[in-house]
């Protein structure tokens, strides 16, 4: 398994050690984008679905037991990984033995910090005053044992760009674990029936994996790890810090407030980064990969990135729209009156999620330039402010936490464009600006429509929740595609639109394919 890549310049064109151009890597990256995309359209439905309905099953208490207990394990994931997934990736040269190696630490890593969460639940439970926490707590450190083979396993297919096999796996495993979560939600499971899901899940991905691919651990050896650790542990520190940084109001809301408070709070949390993770983060791993291989070509590595954010920002710029101008009504429209509270901080974290879905994007090019030093700095800088901004806003409620972690995101994204304005690539906020215009200009068109549409339907019918969203759902998505159409035929210069375009020629013409398949 030694896969060198981009490194030999050939009669003018790059190859790797299988004779793949650039043309074809480049191939390579758009089917990934399409069936990335194509797959997290699927995954963002089906959490936004079974959210919903878990939500009116268990209710705010229930389900802020499980964030709150999440808010560590997620922390200890990350450290249970060391890293090595995105060392896998990141590596100009990779071989079996080191694969092994990563292999076999996580699974040690599992085993220390299951018996760490199996000692220490009990101590974090008087935090939250809730019965459940140490049962939930403890059965979830289950997770860590079967994370070995998943996070390998996906890491290996993605370093070889088969994000459609990664595609499928995540959502056949989403669609098992739903089914299986609300039906024992239905059965009276309460909060474990999120833990019983958790593990279908990671089954499922176990199942595809071994189906996808014929690599399998040998005998454990440690040593030949060495290789991966100076980007794997650098990534690890950073990996905790942004995770804790972005978990540690969930820890901080559950123990300051109540965990009913914790649950409308992560409701308007979810709710305004679903468009951000579900395609900027769902896309992470083809954009670190795609910039990790052209590395050390920089010109390439920023018209890479400078193509890449303005789609991954086109397919979420809308929904940040209709979040955070319909969020009261939708909020209560989707879960019932007894989560009503959620609304207004949801209205508040859409706008931060904005910049969140930028920053995404812009860490992928600081892992792949090796920036993983530098970027500790950052979040170390972001988890103070968080905390002394929670501490300070928490007293004047979830609204004013809201805006708070907003603010964090901003800040987030100014430390890192200053970060690679400094690096080699030189990636200024002007160049990025102008990349984006399309979308913001169509973005702010959608924003007017929308408004429009609510003020439109609050006259005439003041009391139907469902009439305005409706509304500004069908006037913003609307007037936000046309704006981008326009745009594409008369800005036939701009880079990310003439992308926009192939884009949409290609995924057209395999859907009219498909059509007249089915026609014959």
């Amino acid at each position: 398994m030694n896969r060198p890549y981009l490194r030999n310049r050939v009669h003018g064109q790059w190859l790797d050690h299988d004779g793949v151009t650039v043309s074809d890597f480049e191939a390579a990256i758009r089917r990934g984008a399409i069936w990335s995309y194509a797959g997290q359209g699927y995954m963002t439905l089906g959490n936004f679905v079974v959210g919903l309905i878990i939500a009116r099953l268990l209710g705010p208490s229930d389900l802020g037991v499980f964030i709150a207990v999440t808010a560590f394990t997620s922390v200890f994931l990350i450290g249970v990984q060391f890293g090595l997934p995105q060392a896998i990736l990141q590596a100009r040269t990779l071989r079996d033995d080191q694969v092994n190696a990563a292999f076999w630490s996580i699974a040690a890593l599992g085993v220390i910090f299951f018996g760490v969460l199996w000692w220490v639940a009990p101590r974090l439970a008087g935090l939250y005053g809730a019965d459940a926490f140490v049962g939930v707590m403890r059965l979830m450190g289950g997770v860590f044992l079967l994370t070995p083979m998943t996070a390998v396993g996906l890491a290996l297919l993605r370093r070889d760009m088969r994000f459609a096999r990664v595609a499928a796996i995540d959502a056949t495993a989403l669609t098992i674990s739903s089914v299986v979560s609300v039906g024992a939600a239905l059965l009276g499971a309460g909060v474990y029936s999120l833990v019983l899901g958790t593990f279908i899940s990671m089954l499922s991905i176990l199942v595809g994996i071994q189906l996808s691919h014929a690599w399998r651990p040998s005998w454990p050896r440690w040593r030949p790890v060495r290789g991966l650790l100076h980007f794997s542990s650098r990534t690890m520190v950073n990996n905790v810090l942004n995770l804790t940084t972005n978990r540690v109001d969930n820890m901080l809301v559950g123990a300051m407030l109540s965990t009913a408070s914790l649950g409308l709070y992560n409701r308007a949390y979810s709710l305004a980064r679903i468009p951000a993770e579900q395609f900027a983060e769902s896309l992470g791993p083809l954009l670190f990969g795609s910039l990790s291989r052209v590395q050390d070509d920089v010109a390439r590595s920023k018209r890479l990135y400078l193509t890449a954010a303005p789609l991954i920002a086109a397919a979420t710029m809308p929904f940040f729209v209709l979040l955070g101008v319909a969020a009261p009504d939708l909020v209560t429209l989707l879960y019932g009156d007894a989560w009503s509270g959620a609304g207004a901080p949801l209205r508040v974290m859409a706008i931060g999620a904005v910049f969140f879905m930028l920053c995404v994007t812009l860490r992928s090019v600081v892992n792949a330039q090796g920036l993983v030093g530098q970027l500790t700095g950052i979040l170390l800088v972001l988890f103070v402010v968080t905390i002394l901004l929670i501490f300070g806003l928490a007293p004047l409620g979830l609204t004013a936490i809201a805006a708070g972690i907003s603010v964090r995101e901003a800040l987030m994204f100014v430390l890192m464009m200053r970060l690679l304005g400094r690096s080699r690539l030189q990636l200024g906020a002007r160049e990025l600006t102008f990349a984006l215009a399309p979308v913001l200009i169509a973005a702010a068109a959608c924003l007017a429509a929308s408004l429009l549409a609510t003020a439109w339907a609050g006259a005439v019918a003041p009391d139907h929740r469902f009439l305005r969203v409706l509304a500004v759902a069908v006037a913003g998505f609307s007037v936000y595609a046309l704006a981008l159409l326009v745009q594409i035929w008369l800005w036939r210069s701009h880079p990310a639109l003439g992308r926009m375009q192939e884009l949409l020629t290609t995924v057209g013409g395999r859907a009219l394919a498909g059509l007249a398949a089915l026609a014959r």
